[in-house]
């Protein structure tokens, strides 16, 4: 009678069709029915009945609400539990026999799987609880005993282990009977998992978890980066895994669909020892882990089994887990938390395991209050979660039970007396949260510390005093230093504490209340080494493990706290080191907020602004927030910057990557300057990152980044068969706008080579004087010019590999492929050889680092706020830094988005800037061009919308709310186009100044009020002089202008005042400047200063009142000597193309007798009517006489280069042959 009234019950809900008041009225009938069961049972249960009377009478209260259906259902089971005296169901009974005759058999069979597991690790015959053996050997001495439950049915040890023995022959097979390899695996949160990685470990390879929650592109990299030889996976996750072995080539296995209905039916006397693997657990690996990515790129953790045995035993010691244990377990079950705390110590020790295939909320309250569990005695003893859950069980709570006092005295007596711990990790436990769990359980949250890399490291010990924000003291085993840098930049060690077989030891520098500093750990569980990863940096000199988090040590509690991430969550502001998790913390005090997370970024006069993300319960202002914040806190920790947000994004274990939190937020904050966020990585590495975004879009399709790198990798792969040398080859290639120029670049990179990247619009000696000069090892080009470059190879003797002609609809359908054989790229070494134009002399071959390149790169990220929501129109050369740098490797080095066309045609340009090519959610945002660009622009709008007042005022409404930047630059901008431009669009043109062999290294200010002709100030990281060459060669300083972390430092060697001018020659330098030029030491020698100043040969002007500075022109071209005086060709160009009958023009200066030099104007006209004469009284008017050109010259058009530039030395030769 009982038993059927406790299946009713938990049955009660099946029927989702029954009207909500009619389960109503049957819950609560079944309650009252139970309740006189219980009494018939026990006379102490009329307080069971006369609750149950009260449900009852309170029914209409209740028809039509699912929140108090829900009650019901979790209190009337608790009935059904309430008294021992209730029978087990037959089905329970069954169990109960089946386990006893398994238990006949165990001796006989027990032994022979001893025997094996034995053999596997080289164990003595007799080996003791204390000795560091696997989990999976461990399961031979609680063999009978239940080990897990899932949806499926309840395992014992030996159904787990049975079942692993058989998957690990299977794999032995698939692998060819390697050991040492690693194995990625994808499988949900039951018993397939256990099994995969009992049988993994079992023929002695490494497991690599991932999980469902990873983007398909994290998950390939894993098993990439891995170097996996298998992949395992369940049936449900087949789809996904199948594209993952397609792309990487890797060997797929699916295991059976019935894999856990078949381990619940193995017994003991099938079990059959034979060939089994040996290894020694202190050298094998056991798991490759990776880690968050929270601060960074994911690195993959290899642990040992050593490693991980002693990660198990030091929390088995302090967490006091023994084999009657019960641990609920809802962690992700590819992170240290859920792996090794959750799974393996209660495993290690005989307890048992609930897993739930995912956190739910309901789920995890009917559990804990003992709706389901183990058996009908055996409660939850143990659980574990993280904040981000324990917040999600806090709100349930709210829904279902806070309004009703027995239910909340039901819930808080039976988890304080059924379940002894309940831990949490510190990721940003607030007081309010801790105060609340206690108040609602009865327990105080046991904090921990740890990291992949460690396992736990910290731990407050079961049964003895906890505090909030403290994580206790090192685990058995472990040993921590707490360290600073003293007043001479050195590193001096403050405390050191070692817990050695359970003695404790503490050694304090000096007698102090707190102890803080830079954290350093080093113990039996600190992880082995990164797959594929140098780990120099991640230990001290003396074999310290550097964890990166600041660490405070209590002499008065006696107790340890993790202040913060050292390099993320402690904010430099205003001369104060603040907290973040600190602010934080008091954040969550306040009763509408209910998630935030604070950021440092960098500022330019505070160093740092502290910024808050907040997610609010209840709406109110951020202005409020604020005069909150003033009043409960320190005044140096309130925000400067208080953003209201819908969520904040975490990882599956609740960690926030604040490093890409502020690229989304403040990137394009005008306030803010992200200094020092971005990865020091070339751009193909940073791809990794963005995989499943999109990268470019050309006239054949769109790609994204991982697309572009899986095709990268295929063609790298074909270089290092074609070169002779492993790395350092030179290789020029020859492709169009398009992605096969992004493949080819990004190619020869990854195989460990320098790229040299040359024109359509050079002639063909031009490049092989190119391919002479550079020294090229190999020549790559597209099928489009195959014949242009086979005559170039046949004529100067270099191989020549030619791309598939489908390279880009291939690439279309490529994901990332495994290039395990690809070189690992050192910073320092070769990157790029850029040749010159040639505009002052034969064009020299300009040599870059990585370093050099990313330098550039992040300098524009900041200063012209790149983010990865940016989409930009490329119409530029791929063959200078104008177009590579700033408008190709800016945008794919953060996840944006760049539309090539082929070549520069006016009429698409403003088809794809107006949107008329581009869907709505990819609109133009940015545009760079060359002066001579703009110029046609202008004429394509004057003939094709100009007469329309309509269509102008829908351009410049549409232009100036769409696209948030347009920058000029590579040549001087004319104030005539700058002003048009401003006409017809409404955006201020941006202009920089930059040069081949130093990228850009000037620029206008984001938010500047921006002055044509003006380039701006020095880019953060750059230095600028302005000096005049002495006689004997050397450079006497005018000025010098500094940019550090975004603020100039500007130093007068000469009197000035408000309104003088500065003009002199300009001098750069920065880890932006160039290496050298290729194959000319005494040439590089000669361009830059003793001091390694490099000469750019401009003349510059700086402005102290304006404090900007312009550019006059090429020293030596540009600035012409006449008659006494210094003019600038540039100043005479600009003023000319004010006329409206002046279409374009160049100024020269011609040697002269007299005058040393006189000025000549090349001029193109609007109107061939126009006379020079009226032009020669125009120009009169407007600038100094010494400055009036002498002669003019009409012509039709004046050749120019791709970048808009003019070779003045070859106009001269060409038009004043009689002059030069």
């Amino acid at each position: 009678m009982a038993s059927a009234s406790s299946t009713s019950a938990r049955s009660l809900f099946a029927d989702s069709k029954m009207r909500l008041a009619d389960r109503v009225q049957v819950n609560v009938n079944n309650v009252a029915s139970l309740a006189r069961h219980i009494i018939r049972g026990s006379k102490s249960s009329e307080m069971i009945m006369h609750s149950a009377r009260n449900f009852a009478m309170q029914e209409h209260a209740i028809e039509n609400s699912e929140i108090n259906l829900k009650k019901l259902q979790l209190i009337h089971v608790h009935l059904a539990y309430q008294h021992d005296s209730i029978m087990r169901s037959s089905q329970q009974l069954e169990e109960v026999k089946e386990q006893a005759f398994s238990q006949t058999n165990f001796k006989s069979s027990n032994l022979m799987l001893v025997r094996f597991l034995r053999c596997q690790l080289k164990q003595k015959p007799n080996f003791t609880v204390e000795e560091p053996i696997p989990v999976f050997c461990k399961a031979t001495k609680f063999y009978n005993k239940v080990a897990l439950r899932d949806s499926v049915g309840t395992y014992t040890y030996g159904n787990i282990t049975l079942a692993a023995k058989e998957l690990s022959e299977k794999i032995l097979k698939r692998i060819n009977g390697k050991i040492n390899s690693q194995i990625a695996f994808l499988c949900p949160n039951d018993a397939s998992y256990v099994i995969t990685q009992w049988a993994i470990w079992m023929c002695g390879q490494a497991a690599v978890p991932v999980s469902k929650l990873c983007p398909f592109e994290m998950i390939q990299y894993f098993a990439i980066n891995s170097d996996s030889k298998l992949l395992i996976t369940t049936p449900e996750n087949a789809e996904l895994f199948d594209r993952i072995a397609t792309a990487t080539k890797i060997d797929l296995m699916i295991l059976d669909s019935d894999l856990k209905e078949i381990a619940l039916t193995k017994s003991i006397n099938k079990f059959s020892p034979d060939s089994p693997i040996s290894f020694d657990i202190n050298s094998t690996n056991a798991m490759i882990l990776y880690t968050s990515g929270s601060t960074g790129y994911p690195k993959g953790v290899v642990l040992t089994h050593k490693q991980i045995l002693n990660q198990i035993s030091a929390l088995v010691d302090a967490w006091k887990l023994t084999s009657d244990d019960a641990i609920l377990h809802v962690l992700p079950l590819h992170q240290s938390h859920g792996i090794v705390n959750g799974l393996l110590c209660p495993f290690y020790v005989g307890a048992k395991c609930i897993m739930l295939p995912k956190f739910n909320a309901n789920d995890v309250w009917a559990h804990l209050l003992g709706i389901k569990s183990v058996t009908d005695r055996q409660k939850i003893t143990i659980f574990m979660g993280t904040p981000k859950l324990y917040t999600l069980l806090i709100e349930e709570y709210n829904t279902l039970f806070s309004k009703d006092l027995k239910i909340e005295d039901y819930i808080r007596s039976t988890l304080k007396s059924k379940t002894r711990l309940m831990a949490c990790s510190t990721d940003t436990l607030s007081p309010i949260l801790y105060q609340k769990w206690i108040d609602v359980t009865g327990h105080k949250l046991l904090q921990h510390y740890g990291m992949t890399e460690t396992g736990m490291f910290f731990s407050q010990k079961y049964g003895e005093y906890y505090e909030h924000g403290y994580v206790g003291l090192p685990l058995k085993g472990c040993s921590v230093r707490i360290r600073k840098k003293n007043e001479d930049d050195k590193y001096e060690t403050l405390l050191e504490c070692n817990h050695r077989n359970n003695d404790l030891k503490l050694i304090l520098d000096r007698q102090l209340k707190t102890v803080t500093g830079e954290l350093l750990l080093r113990g039996d569980g600190v992880f082995k080494k990164y797959i594929n990863k140098a780990t120099d940096t991640a230990f001290t000199d003396d074999s310290w493990f550097k964890p990166g988090d600041t660490c405070e040590y209590s002499t008065e509690k006696n107790m340890f706290r993790v202040v913060a991430r050292t390099d993320f969550d402690i904010i430099d502001t205003g001369n104060y080191k603040i907290s973040a998790l600190q602010i934080e913390t008091q954040m969550l005090n306040h009763p509408d907020i209910s998630d935030c997370a604070v950021l440092g970024v960098p500022h330019t006069k505070m160093g740092n602004y502290i910024a808050a993300l907040v997610v609010l319960k209840n709406e109110i202002s951020s202005d409020a927030l604020k005069e909150w914040m003033k009043s409960n806190m320190p005044e140096c920790t309130v925000p400067n910057i208080i953003k209201i947000v819908p969520c904040i994004p975490k990882n599956a274990m609740g960690k926030v990557n604040k490093m890409e939190l502020s690229l989304q937020m403040f990137m394009n904050n005008s306030e803010l300057f992200n200094t020092g966020i971005h990865e020091l990585l070339p751009v193909h590495q940073r791809a990794v990152n963005f995989f499943d975004r999109l990268a470019l879009r050309d006239e054949k399709g769109k790609y994204t980044y991982g697309n572009i790198y899986a095709a990268a990798a295929e063609v790298a792969k074909e270089i290092s068969k074609k070169v002779d040398k492993r790395v350092g080859a030179h290789i020029l290639y020859l492709c169009p706008n398009d992605s096969s120029y992004i493949i080819t670049q990004w190619a020869i990179w990854m195989s460990g080579h320098v790229a040299i990247p040359v024109s359509k619009l050079h002639p063909r000696e031009l490049l092989e004087y190119y391919v002479d000069d550079s020294e090229s090892d190999l020549l790559i080009s597209t099928a489009g010019f195959s014949e242009l470059m086979q005559k170039v190879s046949k004529n100067t003797g270099k191989k020549l590999m030619i791309l598939d002609e489908n390279i880009q609809k291939n690439t279309l359908t490529k994901s990332a492929n495994k290039v395990e054989e690809l070189q690992k790229i050192d910073n320092n070494t070769n990157a790029m050889i850029v040749y010159t134009s040639g505009t002052t002399g034969k064009p020299k071959g300009v040599v870059f680092t990585h370093n050099n390149i990313i330098s550039q790169i992040n300098t524009l990220l900041d200063a012209w706020r790149w983010k990865a929501d940016d989409v930009i129109l490329h119409v530029l050369p791929l063959n200078h830094l104008h177009g590579i740098v700033n408008a190709l490797l800016c945008p794919l080095y953060v996840g944006a988005k760049c539309v090539m066309l082929p070549n520069f045609n006016s009429s698409d340009v403003w088809s794809h800037l107006l949107g008329v090519k581009t869907p709505d959610n990819k609109k133009i945002s940015l545009f760079m061009a060359v002066p001579t660009i703009y110029a046609k622009l202008i004429q394509e709008y004057e003939t094709v919308f100009e007469k329309d007042e309509k269509m102008r005022d829908y351009i410049k409404t549409y232009l100036t709310s769409k696209v948030r930047l347009m920058i000029s630059g590579s040549a001087s901008l004319p104030v005539p186009i700058y002003n048009r431009w401003l006409e017809i669009t409404g955006h201020k043109l941006l202009e920089r100044y930059g040069m081949t062999e130093i990228g850009m290294c000037i620029s206008q200010e984001y938010d500047s009020d921006r002055t044509p002709g003006y380039v701006g100030v020095p880019l953060r990281g750059c230095s600028v002089r302005i000096g005049n060459q002495m006689k004997d060669g050397h450079y006497k300083t005018i000025l010098e202008c500094t940019n550090k972390n975004d603020k100039i430092d500007l130093k007068f060697y000469t009197e000035v005042t408000t309104d003088t001018s500065i003009v002199g020659e300009l001098l750069v330098k920065g880890d932006n400047v160039f290496k050298e030029y290729y194959n000319k030491p005494d040439l590089t020698k000669k361009e830059f200063t003793s001091d390694n100043w490099f000469i750019t040969g401009d003349t510059c002007k700086y402005s102290i009142k304006m404090k900007l500075f312009k550019l006059l022109g090429r020293t030596n071209i540009d600035i012409i000597k006449t008659g006494g005086y210094k003019v600038s060709a540039l100043q005479i160009e600009t003023q000319l193309l004010g006329h409206p009958e002046v279409l374009d023009c160049t100024v020269v200066g011609l040697p002269d007798a007299e005058y040393g030099q006189i000025i000549a104007a090349v001029i193109v006209l609007k109107n061939e009517n126009f006379t020079v004469d009226a032009l020669q009284e125009w120009i009169k008017a407007k600038i100094p006489s010494y400055s009036v050109p002498r002669t003019y010259t009409i012509v039709k058009s004046i050749p120019k280069n791709t970048l808009g530039k003019v070779n003045k030395k070859e106009l001269i030769l060409e038009m004043f042959s009689d002059k030069s």
